[in-house]
């Protein structure tokens, strides 16, 4: 359990830097909290959040602990959503990506305005931004839609990824090891997947 938190935290900075590195128009800073979320339950994802959060800060960006609540709603929504009692939800995936980066993005927005007074940090969330405030877009909206458009990158890498994952039986049976008895069974498997 601790050995899985660890690789996603792990996972979280270095996917971080590789897209700095790369000037990518993406994050992927919550691949591994989202990853923890659904394949150990929320609580994980959310830890792997925070832990993500503090490196960041101890490292290049020294504000970063302060947007724990994005990584907390980036683990809260598709661990409920996507990880049933018995089974992964796999026909949860599309919605709980759609709401994650609506809701991320949303969280983002707020934490962006109060923390840096609406200073974007990526440079293509940044370009983005001053296209959108050029053409007469407010400052509040023009964060959020831009911030929305990196998230959309961001979470279709991230579900993408984590539903080829899930509909790997050796992961499932690693994810409900607990529940291995329940899962065998064809009645519980219909109910899990509505």
């Amino acid at each position: 359990y601790l050995m899985v938190m660890g690789l996603c935290i792990l996972c979280n900075i270095v996917l971080v830097r590789i897209c700095e590195a790369l000037k990518a128009p993406f994050w992927l800073d919550t691949f591994g909290t989202v990853m923890a979320s659904v394949l150990l339950e929320p609580c994980a994802g959310i830890i792997v959040g925070f832990f993500t959060n503090c490196s960041e800060t101890f490292g290049a960006e020294k504000w970063a602990v302060l947007y724990f609540m994005t990584s907390a709603v980036a683990a809260l929504i598709p661990g409920l959503m996507i990880r049933g009692k018995n089974k992964f939800r796999l026909n949860r995936f599309l919605p709980a990506m759609v709401i994650t980066t609506l809701a991320t993005a949303a969280v983002a927005t707020v934490q962006t305005m109060l923390i840096n007074s609406g200073i974007v940090g990526n440079i293509w969330e940044f370009k983005i931004y001053v296209s959108l405030r050029l053409i007469g877009i407010n400052e509040i909206q023009a964060v959020f839609i831009s911030g929305l458009i990196i998230k959309i990158f961001d979470m279709a890498v991230t579900f993408f990824v984590l539903w080829l994952l899930c509909r790997n039986q050796k992961i499932q049976s690693i994810a409900y090891s607990e529940n291995k008895r329940e899962t065998e069974s064809p009645e519980n498997d219909r109910k899990a997947e509505t």
